[in-house]
Order: structure tokens, then sequence, then C-alpha cells
């Protein structure tokens, strides 16, 4: 194991919560590979952890470059 710091997984009620979207969104789009997800266990039922480090980085790529913010002097 390296001098790092070990980064937890967390579940899908807080990385929901991080994200700001629904519990069910969150572990619809980690079945399809949207984002970020480390599925445990086998079978249908499985249970999802996440990183905000990977999560964070899946948000930012999502950002589109050409975003301005509103400015009423258009």
């Amino acid at each position: 194991m390296g001098t790092g710091t070990l980064e937890h997984f967390v579940d899908a009620d807080c990385t929901a919560g991080f994200l700001s979207i629904d519990r069910e969104t969150l572990i619809r789009w980690a079945r399809r590979g949207i984002v970020p997800g480390h599925p445990l266990g086998a079978g249908k039922r499985r249970v999802w952890r996440f990183r905000f480090s990977e999560l964070s980085t899946w948000a930012a790529s999502k950002v589109q470059s050409g975003y301005r913010p509103y400015s009423s002097e258009r």
C-alpha cells in the first residue's frame, strides 16, 4: 500500500446528495455506465458505491466549455 491517503467509498444516498439528483436516477445511471460507480455483490440486487474524486472528474468533463453566465447586458 502506498503512502497516499486512502479514499473511502460512499453510498448512493450520499452520492445522490453530492450530485443533487434523485437516488434512483443515480443507480440507473451507474447501471448504464453513465456515472462512475462500483457494484458490490452478484446478481440483480447489487449495492453501489462511489468515490467523490471520480464523480468530480466526471462532472467536470460534462461542463460545456461555451457556457457563459447570464448577463442582463446582452
